[in-house]
């Protein structure tokens, strides 16, 4: 990549007299240039227009639009896999959907979308736009979504048609009247002479069979779907912690069977929050989220034979509550992983059905742990069972690496180890006997793609440009599509062969990074390794106006989130977003800094704020500021944090602490009390209130009346804390913000805050309406405070 000019020790900014309307100079620009510490840094004030010149080479400097300029953001496609790993299709910018060959590269047309448009009813909504797809085993079927709304983080609904790609016009299929449709998904079971699919409607979860003269035959496998029974489709807590995602059925390899969970939330608490939309009583929306100490979900397997009609249910063992992963070892064989609520006991059910249906099975692996259990997935290898386990032996850091299992689940050997982390399995190569994994052996920002011997050995490194790589490897592992993005080079993303690592095409380059980056004066970043207040190594990252002078003092701002297992600093492509701008315009150095509780450096690391959050991230993120303050020259007078959900709370806790070198912060979407938070994410890192009351007590940001007064007010006039929160945060609920704003005011401490009616956690659009991205508006609500306070210290 192209890197820009180096950085000089004077330089000089063209004023907005001195350029044309064009963008040209004026021909007295010599005698209008002027020193750039001759104009007053503030956002909105600045009398400049915004380009450097450097040795006669005029370049733009980062701003406001540039923030919303989707140019500098890298292209990264989605790409799927034919289920016999020959071929891969993708959509285009374009919304054309094409295959490509894995052996070759070579691609070939699924979907015109020119031609779609043409010969698409016009009366349909669907012609205008698609949001996504589903191409059939078959490839004879396009299932085309529209009409999307959200519900939570992931989850939505859409109306479905399908697409007949054997004729020269479509042939529309409505999806049972295509009508909100939570999940949607083609059944491996398509052959070249039936295809089928699933879906979940209204909490139901059904099975569809497109008959020859393309009518629909359609089965409902549940009918007790509510708002409160979820059949294959996740429920607010699964989605946003353990699922991940919304859909919660997973077919067999060959689609003989159908396994599926049951969430049944009628004991589970209910939270409330209003939508308003101009109504005189606003409606109010309820969501079942179990918050500590309270009710959880009661959860089940249910496993649908076809050619039986016959569905058997499991259910869990009474000391388990929760079920974290379903895989299908074979087309008879189930894994069920489950784990207690305080998640330090974890066991592997192995379920097998014989050929009348009849299952048989129990316990093949169990394991606890102190502090909580990482619970990873299976990966089959041959005669093995692989997952990613601390390895327990020989390092006090307690690195987690590739253990292997026999098929009994009996514990056989370590594959990897030293001081270092398997961060995922990609898959197992059954031609060469390798096994494909992504770990940070490089460094703790990094991660690369390796292989290693089934039997051990030394092992490959596919990646060796710095930086963090991953990758998705075709059905029958003989090849992998790899995503790189590197703080220092191009992401591209391209296809290889698994024998012997040859690239055999790029499928997308970013080279248009290139071009634009040339022509922009890029804060500079820096990866640094600063000192955790108990002496260890962390991680830290500081992104340095373009024009930096070490011998200039200049304003921190940090950016945090620090939770357990996180990581903002990485050595991917730093997209010039938001931190570029107030780094460019602020004349700022931008930070972030990974203290004890994140990912990549061990569980001991990482597990070290157990039954304590907020405590040792707090006292990281002090030392690592103050080190910053050594290494560079800064205004201890303009030194600013923001971020947002854990990071909201690591504002709070920051700017509250009596030692704090934090002036102003601001806060969004706060935990600020843990009582208020899921079971899951909250119990497995602090247990409950009645194991750990005293580490609730010392966690919460409202019962401590010196760290409430500690965010008073800079002076008379400008506040040193702003609070945002969306009013319908499903996640972290709004009332987070309104108890932290009582005890505010309860303590009389003055403070600025801002809410946004109708956002949710991820404050941009209405989550009703989907209308009026609010970024924009978010985005300059912090800088215009973040500058304020920045210039009061001038």
């Amino acid at each position: 990549m192209a890197k820009n000019p180096k950085p000089r020790e004077s330089f000089e900014m063209l004023t907005k007299a001195d350029s044309l309307e064009d963008g040209s100079q004026s021909e007295d620009d010599e005698e209008t240039w002027v020193p750039r510490n001759q104009h007053k840094h503030t956002v909105f004030n600045r009398e400049i227009m915004r380009k450097l010149r450097i040795g006669g080479i005029v370049f733009g400097l980062f701003q406001w639009d540039d923030i919303f300029n989707s140019s500098f953001s890298p292209k990264v496609r989605t790409y799927h896999w034919y289920k016999d790993g020959s071929h891969f299709h993708y959509s285009d910018s374009s919304n054309n959907v094409l295959s490509v060959e894995a052996s070759t590269g070579q691609k070939t047309s699924v979907l015109d979308a020119n031609k779609f448009h043409q010969v698409c009813p016009p009366y349909n909504p669907i012609c205008d736009d698609y949001d996504e797809y589903h191409l059939s085993p078959s490839g004879r079927w396009i299932s085309l979504a529209y009409n999307r709304q959200a519900i939570y983080r992931d989850s939505i609904t859409a109306d479905y048609l399908l697409f007949n790609r054997d004729y020269d016009y479509p042939i529309f299929i409505p999806v049972y009247k295509s009508s909100n449709l939570s999940v949607f998904e083609w059944n491996p079971s398509s052959s070249s002479s039936i295809d089928q699919y699933t879906f979940v409607f209204q909490n139901n979860l059904y099975i569809s069979t497109i008959l020859s003269d393309h009518t629909v035959q359609e089965i409902a496998l549940t009918n007790d779907g509510s708002p409160v029974i979820y059949n294959g489709v996740a429920d607010w807590l699964y989605e946003e912690e353990i699922s991940r995602q919304s859909k919660t059925f997973f077919w067999s390899p060959l689609g003989t069977k159908l396994a599926y969970l049951r969430c049944d939330d009628t004991e589970v608490p209910t939270y409330r929050y209003y939508y308003y939309d101009n109504n005189p009583y606003p409606e109010m929306v309820h969501v079942r989220y179990p918050k500590v100490d309270y009710t959880n979900p009661t959860v089940s397997v249910h496993v649908y034979v076809p050619s039986t009609n016959v569905t058997d249910v499991i259910t869990l063992p009474r000391h388990m509550e929760y079920i974290n992963h379903v895989q299908w070892e074979n087309d008879t064989s189930l894994l069920v992983t489950v784990m207690n609520r305080m998640q330090q006991t974890e066991e592997v059910h192995r379920y097998v059905y014989a050929g009348d249906g009849e299952r048989r099975g129990g316990v093949i692996m169990s394991r606890t742990e102190q502090g909580w259990v990482d619970s990873t997935p299976i990966t089959v290898a041959g005669d093995f069972i692989l997952r990613i386990v601390p390895d327990l032996r020989s390092y006090a850091l307690q690195y987690s690496h590739i253990g292997v299992y026999h098929n009994n689940g009996t514990f056989s050997r370590f594959l990897t180890s030293g001081p270092w982390e398997v961060t995922s399995i990609l898959g197992y190569h059954s031609s060469t006997s390798r096994v494909y994994y992504v770990s940070t052996e490089q460094d703790p920002t990094q991660r690369d793609v390796y292989s290693i011997h089934i039997d051990g050995g030394d092992s490959i490194r596919w990646t060796t440009t710095t930086g963090v790589s991953s990758a998705v490897l075709s059905p029958n592992s003989e090849h992998f599509i790899l995503t790189y993005s590197g703080a220092d080079d191009l992401p591209f993303q391209a296809l290889y062969r698994t024998e012997d690592g040859e690239r055999i095409v790029t499928l997308e380059s970013n080279e248009k990074l290139k071009e634009i980056s040339v022509q922009y004066a890029i804060p500079q970043k820096e990866f640094l390794t600063l000192t955790t207040a108990d002496g260890q190594d962390m991680s830290a990252s500081v992104l340095l106006p373009y024009d930096y002078d070490r011998r200039e003092e200049h304003c921190l701002l940090v950016y945090v989130y620090g939770g357990p297992s996180s990581q903002t600093v990485m050595r991917n492509y730093y997209y010039q977003g938001f931190q570029a701008y107030l780094s460019a315009e602020m004349n700022c150095i931008v930070a972030s800094i990974d203290g004890r509780g994140t990912g990549g450096r061990g569980n001991a690391f990482r597990r070290s704020v157990y039954k304590k959050l907020g405590t040792f991230e707090t006292e990281d993120q002090i030392a690592g500021i103050k080190q910053l303050g050594q290494r560079y020259k800064i205004n201890p007078e303009a030194v600013g944090i923001w971020g947002s959900s854990f990071g909201g709370y690591m504002v709070l806790k920051t700017l509250s602490a009596a030692n704090s070198p934090v002036k102003f912060g601001v806060s969004l979407a706060p935990v600020t009390d843990w009582r208020f938070y899921d079971t899951f994410y909250t119990e497995r890192h602090m247990q409950n209130t009645s194991l750990n009351l005293n580490g609730y007590e010392t966690s919460s940001m409202l019962t401590d009346p010196e760290a409430l007064k500690n965010l008073g007010s800079i002076g008379e006039v400008r506040y040193k804390l702003l609070l945002i929160h969306g009013t319908a945060d499903d996640n972290v609920h709004f009332q987070h913000t309104v108890e932290m704003s009582k005890a505010l005011v309860d303590h009389d401490v003055q403070f600025d805050t801002m809410f946004y009616p109708n956002r949710n956690h991820g404050l941009r659009v209405d989550v009703h309406s989907g209308q009026a991205n609010i970024q924009p508006h978010l985005l300059k609500t912090i800088s215009r405070f973040l500058s304020d306070r920045i210039d009061g210290t001038l």
